[in-house]
């Protein structure tokens, strides 16, 4: 399992089920398994027992919590949370990961109070910190400031640390620094964070060109093809691309406030599955030889996504899969789904480059940590969607995030129109929204809408000059 060799894993615990059938490290094992291979809702069962015959370890309860919650389970999900505390009261990364749902739930202030619990129980838990900067007041950061200094510093003295933790207090530290108008000591520390995390990448952008090319090369025969319209009665799905930072999570509630309009996420379907699937036909890596295979093939593809949709989201006519990097998927989405709707957010890419450059992704891909490479990925994405664009499709919307920020109800109306939908002034009410929210995005979606992200990034324009140069801007 740790060298991600799944099957042959599966294979050696079922074995070992077959003569010892509830032997609970292998079933939870084997959970582990299914979750990775993206079958989350066929191991409910399987952790349950875990939990059970498994009552002294913490692993098997948040795993099911956490599940729990991926599947649009909240309240079993927040019970498995705290049962987790009740029987582990000392464990620090229990309250964290308690605390990370809960903002997914909109509940801030008790989310921040058990990330203080974090803290008091391990000093020196750099996730808590940052998660802190990101969801304290300025005046809640002044006490938060000192004891992330003292850490880091503690952490640079000593040549066995860990980058990690280095990584998440320059970045949690830039937060603070930033919330104080001290630009340049917010970007320095912004600017270390990112050296480090580069350093943990396994590839760079240039290696992406050959991907990007073939892409355009596989999906050629989808010039001048016409996309089909929204058919009555069908479940639509729509897909929310674009850069990351763009805020695609900001128009995703606006959108789901609507009450034919239901989300279900950065949803990693058409990667983790479908891309899968047809790498099995080609016996080739994606996207090569994928013209070979029958359109009829990838539309029941297509129709097995829709049907997973619809099973979570039964009285649904509209869904959203805001997952941003689709933006490389659109020639399939057309192939797939040519009844879906495809809104682009675009966003001025000094703006995103730098909103990208100051948070902390999770993974370590070079164009979120490198202003240079983010230029490079830019670029490609650029060219990528110049030329979705000269295909024309009739299901395609392009809004820029400037103007929605600007003029929300004429931008929502045009959309809602071009979608076949009437208004709903709840649309703007987006902050009210109650539902799960799984992006760096959440404290912002959770209050009215502000202005002052537009031109942020000209507080930084002084440190940004060759990268605004890069990006032609």
């Amino acid at each position: 399992m740790r060298q991600n060799q799944l099957l042959k894993a599966e294979e050696l615990l079922r074995a070992l089920l077959a003569e010892h059938p509830n032997h609970p490290q292998a079933l939870y094992s084997l959970a582990q398994i299914g979750i990775r291979s993206g079958v989350p809702e066929q191991v409910l069962p399987t952790l349950v027992h875990c939990v059970d015959r498994l009552p002294k370890e913490p692993g098997p309860l948040l795993l099911l919590a956490q599940v729990s919650a991926d599947l649009a389970m909240p309240d079993r999900a927040s019970t498995c949370y705290q049962l987790l505390l009740k029987r582990f009261p000392n464990w620090p990364h229990g309250y964290f990961s308690y605390a990370g749902f809960l903002q997914t739930q909109g509940q801030l202030a008790q989310a921040k109070t058990l990330l203080l619990k974090v803290v008091e129980l391990d000093p020196e838990h750099s996730g808590a910190y940052l998660a802190l900067a990101g969801a304290s007041s300025l005046i809640e950061q002044e006490s938060l400031v000192a004891p992330m200094t003292q850490l880091l510093d503690t952490l640079n003295r000593n040549p066995d640390s860990k980058n990690l933790k280095q990584i998440q207090l320059h970045y949690g530290l830039g937060k603070a620094m930033a919330d104080r108008s001290e630009y340049r000591e917010a970007f320095e520390h912004w600017r270390h964070a990112n050296e480090l995390q580069l350093q943990a990448c396994q590839f760079r952008v240039a290696q992406m060109q050959l991907f990007f090319e073939k892409l355009k090369e596989e999906f050629s025969s989808l010039q001048n093809r016409p996309s089909q319209v929204c058919q009555s009665g069908k479940l639509t799905p729509i897909f929310l691309v674009g850069l990351p930072r763009s805020g695609s999570t900001l128009l995703e509630q606006m959108l789901s406030r609507h009450t034919k309009i239901e989300t279900a996420g950065e949803v990693h379907y058409l990667a983790d599955v479908l891309v899968r699937k047809l790498e099995e036909l080609t016996k080739k890596a994606y996207p090569q030889d994928l013209r070979k295979i029958p359109q009829e093939r990838i539309l029941q593809l297509g129709e097995s996504y829709i049907s997973k949709l619809q099973s979570h989201h039964p009285q649904s006519n509209f869904i959203i899969d805001k997952l941003p990097a689709n933006f490389q998927s659109i020639g399939l989405i057309r192939k797939a789904f040519p009844h879906a709707i495809i809104i682009h957010l675009t966003r001025h890419p000094v703006a995103v480059g730098l909103s990208i450059f100051r948070n902390y992704f999770l993974a370590n891909e070079p164009y979120f940590c490198d202003l240079d490479e983010f230029a490079q990925y830019h670029k490609l994405y650029r060219e990528l969607m110049e030329f979705w664009q000269s295909s024309s499709p009739d299901n395609y919307y392009e809004m820029s995030y400037e103007s929605l920020v600007d003029s929300p109800k004429e931008q929502l109306f045009r959309l809602l129109d071009f979608c076949g939908l009437e208004w709903q002034d709840e649309c703007l009410e987006f902050y009210k929204a109650t539902g799960t929210v799984n992006t760096l995005s959440v404290n912002q979606v959770r209050q009215p809408l502000y202005q002052t992200s537009t031109d942020d990034w000209k507080n930084y324009s002084n440190f940004l000059q060759d990268f605004i140069s890069k990006v032609g801007y």
